[in-house]
């Protein structure tokens, strides 16, 4: 009796998961870009990649007011897209807003060697983040990535973290960010 009790419910669980899976096969998407998603889908042939994970507040308040993290086209055409986050309805890109940016574009037979693109000496800035740049492997374990730290002047840059994926490069960044706020948006991003 017992054993027939066991099968019946380990045959639940299976169902179950199975279900979850079937529920989880279509992409996920941050809901923060599904306004947004629509038009990149219209105007870019870059594969669209974005993430389902962003690490930070969804709203702030200052001063009595609160922000709202919104995704706001900043460039697109037909070999690439940049998708700038930030806070409030005005959101441009500005230092005080901006949370960073998610993009993708088409690779050329011109495109530079990741490092070669992304990497920067840093050490003449006055402040900057402890983490060094350098590659590392996302959680497939078999893209590589190139990590560059952000650094301050007047203000702080941001964080960034870039890698190719078949014919396209992808970047995230993170104003001040942490290579460990990139690399849980860049493990969460999926195909659209």
């Amino acid at each position: 009796m017992l054993v027939k009790h066991l099968k019946t419910f380990l045959v639940t669980c299976l169902l179950l998961v199975s279900s979850v899976n079937l529920v989880y096969s279509e992409p996920l998407v941050n809901s923060v870009f599904e306004s947004i998603l629509p038009i990149l889908k219209q105007q870019t042939q870059v594969p669209i990649l974005l993430p389902s994970k962003i690490p930070t507040e969804e709203v702030v308040k200052l001063e009595e007011m609160s922000y709202k993290l919104q995704a706001f086209i900043d460039k697109i055409d037909l070999f690439s897209y940049q998708v700038l986050l930030g806070y409030g309805d005005n959101c441009n890109g500005g230092n005080a807003c901006r949370y960073g940016y998610v993009s993708g574009k088409l690779k050329t037979p011109i495109t530079l060697p990741l490092q070669e693109e992304y990497e920067v000496d840093t050490s003449y800035y006055p402040l900057r983040s402890p983490e060094p740049a350098g590659f590392i492997l996302l959680a497939d374990k078999k893209t590589k990535a190139y990590f560059l730290p952000y650094t301050c002047a007047a203000f702080c840059s941001d964080s960034s973290l870039a890698w190719d994926y078949q014919d396209s490069r992808y970047t995230v960044s993170v104003k001040g960010g942490t290579f460990k706020d990139l690399l849980t948006i860049a493990n969460s991003m999926t195909k659209q």
